[in-house]
């Protein structure tokens, strides 16, 4: 760590352990007569080093302490605003009867602090209730006795109205300090909020630049997500994986093989996918699926198209899916099979599909995990009738759920599939005669090893 790096480590280490001794009057006095600068301090310079989670928590630690307070010091502010009401209100009680009796009329003051008129009690009643307010009733009220008995200290209204000023003047300094200390806070709490919306906003743009560069170390071609979805679509059509896969074998490096391309276009294998059933009320390609598809084979080469396509794909089956083993069903001329041996190391040449045994976990206790997706049958269809897609013998790859693959799952037309991008090292595990076809059990591949041979199939 650069001499820099551990100096800001130390300096955000002691921040933190005086934040957590700082009491709340400190903090609100720092907040409020402090430079507020330094608490942004920490978030700038995470912000500088690219650290958009310690930025956030900086925020997010700012703002709930200004909101914890923001609380206690909205109680205090509503408590100093009802006293300055009640001082409001006792002023304009009190200077209703100077200006009915005149400043120089005698009050007597009460032993609780109140204060009662001398004489013409029951006057004085007649112009509290002349009153418009309730507050300023009730607290002119507080000032009479109809007990005649009592003796008390004699005052003067005008002597009175300078007690109530004074508690006016303080009560309204009091509200107003409370008040500014709530603008203040409220303010922090606002500002805290919205670095923390900008920090999470240039964290999006960051990962968005990191996924991009990733995403071009596999392919110089970015898709949006919408278009990756067009693709997977398009290509999961018999009429699509055509295009795409024959494509993909003639241009593979170092590959002798030169198929036949059975469409020209990829307009052409759009309309003969179309023609393609998926089943009673579903549309093969639907026309903005088309559109997706032409703007996404415009932007590069039928390779760099797929692979983007299948980069980042993610899982679209639901909570509670898992994938099991899966299968690939194809034909291999028998010349070929019969060099093929366990240990070997191939490298494919297209976008190899396979059917994948899908399970729904079991909801119950005593019950089994229910497989909804058959993909050793739908494999073996792939071998045979209208499926066949290759000259030779019947066979299927397996490739076991724990066998480690840079798989991607996507939801097909016709069924659920993972596929595995061109240029992929496999190796084979085990052989084995299952009656009409041979089963080649795939293992996790060692690197290390050199490819003995191009797989096409």
């Amino acid at each position: 760590m650069r001499y820099e790096e551990r100096k800001y480590d130390k300096e955000k280490s002691l921040a933190q352990n005086t934040q957590s001794k700082c009491s709340d009057n400190e903090y609100i006095d720092f907040v409020t007569t402090g430079d507020r600068n330094d608490i942004f301090h920490f978030i700038e310079k995470y912000m500088s080093k690219k650290m958009f989670s310690a930025a956030a928590q900086e925020c997010q630690q700012h703002r709930n302490k200004a909101q914890s307070l923001l609380n206690k010091v909205n109680k205090n502010l509503s408590q100093s605003q009802s006293a300055k009401e009640i001082y409001e209100a006792e002023l304009n009680a009190v200077e209703g009867i100077g200006a009915e009796y005149g400043s120089a009329a005698v009050l007597r003051r009460k032993d609780n602090g109140k204060i009662k008129y001398g004489k013409g009690t029951s006057r004085f009643k007649r112009v509290i209730y002349r009153w418009r307010y309730r507050q300023e009733r009730e607290a002119a009220a507080g000032y009479f006795s109809m007990d005649k008995k009592e003796k008390k200290e004699k005052v003067t209204v005008s002597d009175v109205l300078a007690e109530i000023q004074s508690k006016v003047k303080s009560g309204t300094a009091m509200y107003e300090r409370e008040k500014w200390k709530y603008d203040k806070l409220n303010s922090l709490r606002y500002k805290m909020e919205e670095r923390l919306k900008f920090v999470r906003m240039e964290e999006e743009i960051e990962d968005k630049k990191k996924r991009e560069a990733k995403a071009l170390r596999v392919s110089p071609v970015i898709l949006t997500r919408e278009q990756k979805e067009a693709v997977q679509r398009f290509y999961s059509t018999n009429a699509g994986a055509a295009f795409i896969n024959t494509r993909l074998r003639n241009a593979y490096p170092d590959s002798t093989l030169q198929l036949e391309e059975k469409y020209s276009t990829v307009d052409a294998a759009m309309v003969a996918g179309s023609n393609e059933s998926a089943g009673e009320g579903r549309v093969t390609l639907p026309s903005q699926t088309k559109q997706a598809v032409r703007e996404a084979f415009l932007k590069g080469s039928v390779r760099d198209v797929m692979l983007a396509a299948l980069y980042d794909a993610g899982k679209p089956h639901t909570d509670g899916d898992y994938e099991g083993d899966a299968y690939r069903g194809t034909r291999v001329p028998a010349d070929l099979l019969a060099q093929f041996k366990v240990g070997d190391v191939m490298i494919n040449t297209f976008v190899t599909s396979f059917s994948v045994d899908m399970f729904k976990s079991a909801k119950r206790e005593g019950e089994t995990d229910k497989k909804w997706n058959d993909g050793l049958a739908k494999a073996i269809r792939f071998t045979t009738g209208d499926y066949k897609t290759h000259t030779g013998v019947p066979v299927i790859y397996k490739k076991p759920r724990r066998a480690e693959y840079n798989t991607v799952l996507i939801h097909g037309t016709y069924e659920i599939e993972t596929v595995i991008p061109p240029g992929t090292k496999f190796e084979i595990g085990a052989i084995e005669k299952k009656g009409a076809y041979t089963l080649i059990t795939l293992r996790t591949v060692d690197t290390s090893k050199n490819a003995v041979r191009l797989m096409h199939h």
